[in-house]
């Protein structure tokens, strides 16, 4: 197989994986990553996709360390080439000095930011480094001992490592993530907070629709609720459906425009 198609199969994958992600068919989306990897010449697209694809499932072993591949993206390439002798991997002296380095959205730095706490607990000293709009929120953070601007200069540091890295570098499991953040952010801010799946102390919850009626009998994540299952009433619904219109007996002349209006004659 050549250069060129194996790059047509990788889009081509990555496209149907992610259409079937959107219609919450994770189970077939993580099938067809999977086929993918084995198949086809590893690349960074495909190993972002499949480790976010395993997180889902609550795989972080494996998960987490394929999803480091982010960072060969072209618009990570700063944190990729920060001191890569000083990335911290789990191990250091107490009283250390870590810079927490800002990567992505602030959306990702909000949800990532819980993890600044369980390194002070570690003896790390943490140099937040985070983008001006969130100054104000992120210095109210447990475990916080100093701030520094992504518009301002670097401070010394013994230890570097992106943000959303940390989970690998902890050794993170789906029973132990820390969920506290949500309360500090909802007591930091003066508009309401909404968590989705982000425990109870935000002001208001989302809960998809199709979670909340249980329209789908796959993978079910761990902060979803299912307050009915109504996926076997619709399967069991569209078969009768089908059976009926295959024999013939639907519709029968009772669903029949035409002879229903015969009858009013």
């Amino acid at each position: 197989m050549s250069a060129g198609q194996d790059d047509l199969d990788a889009r081509g994958g990555l496209e149907t994986a992610s259409r079937l992600s959107a219609l919450g068919r994770f189970d077939e989306a993580l099938r067809v990553l999977k086929a993918m990897w084995a198949r086809v010449p590893a690349t960074p697209a495909i190993a972002f996709a499949l480790g976010i694809a395993l997180l889902r499932f609550g795989v972080f072993e494996e998960g987490l360390v394929l999803y480091e591949q982010r960072l060969q993206e072209t618009e990570l390439a700063p944190q990729r080439r920060l001191a890569p002798e000083k990335r911290w991997r789990g191990k250091n002296r107490d009283g250390d000095t870590i810079l927490v380095v800002a990567e992505q959205g602030m959306g990702d730095m909000i949800q990532f930011a819980r993890y600044v706490a369980p390194l002070a607990a570690r003896g790390l000293r943490v140099i937040l480094h985070t983008p001006p709009a969130l100054f104000r929120l992120f210095r109210t953070l447990p475990g916080v001992h100093a701030m520094a601007l992504t518009s301002a200069p670097l401070p010394a540091f013994d230890w570097q490592c992106p943000i959303v890295s940390i989970p690998l570098a902890l050794g993170t499991r789906l029973e132990s993530i820390p969920a506290d953040v949500a309360a500090t952010v909802t007591k930091a801010v003066k508009v309401p907070t909404i968590g989705i799946g982000a425990g109870p102390d935000c002001d208001g919850q989302v809960l998809v629709s199709y979670d909340m009626l249980g329209l789908f009998d796959g993978f079910v994540p761990s902060f979803v609720k299912q307050y009915a299952k109504l996926a076997d009433e619709v399967v069991g619904a569209t078969r009768s459906y089908v059976d009926e219109v295959k024999q013939q007996q639907f519709p029968s002349r009772a669903e029949s425009v035409a002879d229903v209006d015969r009858s009013r004659r």
